[in-house]
């Protein structure tokens, strides 16, 4: 008897990570429960086309960083990915197609808050976006009304044919730039950071004052 092939549903988490924060950890960790993720998959951004180069440390710092924040995390990994695809702009669209190749059976769910919601008809090629993946949302108490995002969410599954599973608020909103801001107090102690991270921030001087600027 031929065997069947089990597919595997995989959670893909994006961004600068910069640095990874216990919001970031906890919105994999409902991902994985709530959709009944295989694993996820964490993929810092190499070259985000919407952030400056000032505010952004180097791909492997970020790297490292999600490595020590997922150590011992069962199912979770993190990705280079980003970085050995040369472009000069990382683009989602770019990164979940190589990741087709990698996984072309599986089921890809693209973890991402609702403000992704509202941008991403504004990403490259929104309709292969929506091909290539599902989106898992989380609802951020910062950009829309309930209601708003719903809206949206209908919109978007009724013109793309997309899949859009809606997990939830997040009711805390902890903030990469906010905790890079605090970085520079004398007391450097954050509730948000996992305490390996800022050992590891200490030690290779980052996130430094340049120019008035982080």
């Amino acid at each position: 008897k031929r065997r069947r092939i089990v597919l595997k549903k995989i959670g893909i988490l994006g961004g600068t990570f910069n640095p990874v924060h216990s919001m970031h950890i906890r919105m994999a960790e409902k991902s994985r429960e709530i959709m009944k993720l295989d694993q996820v998959i964490f993929i810092p951004s190499a070259n985000p086309p919407h952030k400056s180069g000032f505010e952004i440390e180097s791909f492997l710092h970020r790297f490292n960083m999600v490595e020590i924040a997922i150590d011992g995390i069962e199912g979770f990994s993190v990705s280079n990915i980003e970085n050995k695809i040369n472009h000069r702009k990382s683009y989602t669209v770019d990164t979940l197609r190589a990741l087709k190749l990698i996984y072309p059976d599986d089921r890809l769910y693209f973890i991402v808050g609702s403000d992704c919601v509202f941008q991403v008809e504004s990403w490259n090629n929104p309709d292969d976006i929506f091909m290539l993946c599902e989106l898992v949302v989380f609802e951020r108490p910062d950009v829309s009304t309930h209601e708003e995002l719903m809206e949206k969410i209908h919109y978007l599954e009724k013109k793309y044919s997309a899949k859009i599973h809606y997990l939830g608020p997040f009711t805390e909103n902890v903030s990469s730039s906010d905790i890079r801001d605090r970085i520079n107090e004398d007391d450097f102690k954050i509730k948000d950071l996992n305490d390996k991270i800022i050992k590891y921030i200490k030690e290779n001087d980052l996130y430094k004052e340049q120019d008035g600027k982080l």
